[in-house]
């Protein structure tokens, strides 16, 4: 089920993703330029990359999962592991879920919320390597 959740969600960015590329292939030169629109890209550009190893994430879960049934005596240390890569999971998925452009504030708003959410995803992205970090060692020591 979570997978399936986990294909749904890249299938549905990567639409999302396309879409905007082809908006922006089309845009009006004569229109003046978002002066957020840099700010957005970086940030868009973070999350692609962080959503790129939300799969891998998944796959490190399972096999720590399978793992600490031959391996009883490494519970306590992959429960915690395992704890730390769902938590950089989910921390994407509510950030997914709750990240909103404001239609109606000024560009200095749009600023303001853009640089917030950037500092969200770079939280995001050490959650993810962290918890992949801590994740990787422990399947190779079989």
């Amino acid at each position: 089920m979570n997978r399936l959740l986990l294909v749904l969600v890249l299938v549905l960015f990567a639409m999302i993703a396309c879409g905007k590329k082809q908006q922006n292939d089309t845009k009006v030169t004569s229109l003046p330029e978002d002066p957020n629109a840099a700010l957005y890209d970086e940030l868009m550009e973070m999350h692609d990359q962080v959503m790129l190893r939300s799969d891998e994430l998944y796959k490190l879960k399972q096999e720590l999962l399978k793992d600490i049934a031959s391996h009883p005596d490494k519970k306590q240390k992959v429960d915690s592991v395992v704890l730390k890569l769902d938590s950089a999971s989910n921390a994407m998925m509510d950030w997914m879920h709750h990240f909103a452009m404001p239609d109606s504030a000024d560009a200095e708003g749009k600023r303001v919320y853009l640089e917030n959410e950037m500092e969200k995803m770079k939280k995001i992205r050490d959650m993810t390597d962290e918890s992949l970090g801590l994740a990787r060692p422990l399947l190779e020591k079989k």
